[in-house]
């Protein structure tokens, strides 16, 4: 850090050995008489870009000067270092080029980075910047990342703070809840969506996340980062959509939403359906794209309180210790048996819906079941209608984002030449 009386005392004590008044020295550095009283008074510090001027006139080495402007804790090293990128880069001829400040910003001060990365996205814009903003501190990116969020550039957003990122978040979702182009709507909750992963607070995500579901229909604004979003939050949103649309309705999702919470989904779905047999034939279906490990646990656990039966399904799937366990409990797998039978069950997927075996009475009988379970079907085929459409939207947003990037390509050979 700088050490104000040190470097007073030095210039002092170099000025008076030269013979030099303050004026003197101020003529010579191109600085007024003030600016050299303040620097001997210890109340300020010269600008870097009047660091080879002092050290011309007092005699000495740029890297002299810097030595004895920070304590001596400071690493002298890279205080040099620092030192040599910070004169290079006032001696640039072009000071908005970026492969020479990129080749330089290792190795600059905080200050002469920041003045830098300000110089580039002033002269050029903040995608020609962006391959700097990896050594900038994070206090600084915090100051550059509202104005650029406020352009449209989403670059930086991780490094907003909480009030931002909600304040941006709500302004979006309220805009396109007030819209009345349904267009509008998906592209400002998919931009929600890309600010919200950086949120910490896992309440307000969950409530979007709800919010967002009820707007558009379906996950599909948010499949191309939904394995961003924390895991707590996947396992919540995750086991109420399965719950209110069946474990179906993630046939081209389980590759992006990983085992582990996968396997979590399954066991709050199951849990949801007071764990009966309905529940586990859903689940035993896609039991392949969940944690193993996850999912045996939780059948130990359920095994204290439920018909150990209503696992048989899963039982080709499992491990051997898992079948052994099961087979003590009393469980004996059947291999289902295909045929066409009138008197089969009616298979509908879902944990709390389940036709049952019988004959014509039986169905009549039932005939309030089998309608809700129609009536189910129904809605979710719609489900599926919005995804198909969520897809068409994410095509076209793609199509959108292979622009941006040949766009981000050609402004970076434009100002890497």
């Amino acid at each position: 850090m700088f050490d104000m009386k040190q470097f007073a005392d030095y210039i002092s004590d170099k000025r008076r050995k030269l013979g030099l008044t303050q004026e003197q020295l101020s003529d010579l550095v191109g600085v007024t008489h003030q600016a050299v009283s303040k620097w001997e008074r210890g109340e300020a510090m010269p600008e870097i870009s009047k660091l080879g001027s002092l050290a011309k006139a007092l005699g000495v080495q740029t890297d002299e000067i810097i030595a004895n402007m920070y304590t001596e804790t400071e690493s002298a090293a890279n205080v040099n270092q620092s030192g040599k990128a910070d004169a290079e880069y006032y001696a640039l001829a072009d000071k908005s080029s970026v492969g020479d400040v990129y080749y330089l910003a290792p190795d600059l001060s905080k200050s002469v980075l920041r003045e830098a990365i300000n110089t580039i996205i002033e002269t050029k814009g903040p995608r020609a910047a962006s391959m700097l903003l990896q050594f900038a501190d994070e206090e600084y990116l915090a100051t550059v990342a509202a104005p650029m969020l406020r352009k449209g550039d989403l670059t930086l957003v991780e490094y907003l703070d909480e009030k931002s990122i909600k304040r941006e978040v709500i302004n979006l979702i309220t805009s396109a809840d007030l819209s009345p182009d349904r267009n509008f709507l998906l592209q400002s909750y998919q931009k929600a969506g890309m600010i919200l992963i950086h949120s910490k607070d896992e309440a307000f995500i969950n409530e979007t996340f709800n919010h967002a579901v009820e707007a558009t229909g379906n996950w599909n604004i948010w499949k191309g980062f939904i394995n961003k979003f924390p895991p707590e939050v996947l396992v919540t949103q995750g086991t109420d959509y399965m719950i209110r649309q069946g474990t179906s309705a993630f046939n081209a999702w389980w590759g992006l939403l990983g085992k582990r919470v996968i396997a979590k989904m399954m066991l709050g779905y199951a849990d949801h359906f007071a764990n009966n047999d309905q529940a586990w034939r859903d689940i035993s279906i896609y039991l392949e794209h969940a944690d193993r490990q996850i999912m045996e646990s939780g059948i130990k656990e359920r095994l204290l309180n439920c018909n150990p039966n209503v696992f048989a399904p899963l039982f080709p799937k499992l491990s051997d210790e898992m079948k052994k366990l099961l087979e003590e409990k009393g469980v004996k797998y059947k291999q289902p048996v295909n045929n066409n039978n009138r008197n089969n069950s009616y298979n509908f997927n879902f944990g709390n819906k389940s036709g049952r075996a019988g004959n014509f009475v039986d169905s009549i009988m039932n005939l309030s079941n089998l309608m809700e379970n129609i009536n189910s079907r129904f809605e979710e085929l719609e489900g599926r209608i919005d995804d198909l459409e969520g897809r068409i939207d994410d095509i076209e947003d793609l199509s959108d984002q292979i622009e941006d990037i040949k766009d981000s390509f050609d402004d970076l050979k434009e100002a890497l030449s």
